[in-house]
């Protein structure tokens, strides 16, 4: 399963602790949810193509770790290459490259 949530959300309430710890919590009861119902299931959360917040890195990466931590091995973070082309919004390129990204991510896991 690849969740890909806040790519084009670039504001001012990602600077706050608050959105950090509001993410992390809610990656980590999306992830527990989807586990009830595909315990075998592998989950990445993905970010980054349209640049990347630290808060949502952060948010995400304390929320695979506090995970990791409760035995739950099977969920992980990606972090994309920002984009190169597109002029604020990812070429075809970008997605290529990325996509390639992610294909090599999923194989390393499986």
């Amino acid at each position: 399963i690849v969740i890909n949530l806040g790519t084009n959300d670039n504001n001012s309430s990602l600077g706050t602790d608050a959105f950090t710890a509001a993410l992390k919590e809610g990656a980590i009861k999306w992830a527990k949810d989807l586990l009830i119902y595909n315990p075998n299931a592998k989950i990445v959360f993905s970010y980054g193509m349209m640049g990347a917040s630290n808060r949502v890195v952060a948010g995400y990466e304390q929320a695979v770790t506090a995970l990791k931590g409760e035995g739950y091995n099977n969920v992980y973070f990606l972090k994309y290459t920002n984009q190169t082309n597109g002029g604020g919004h990812p070429s075809k390129a970008d997605h290529i490259t990325n996509g390639k990204v992610l294909a090599n991510f999923i194989s390393s896991i499986l």
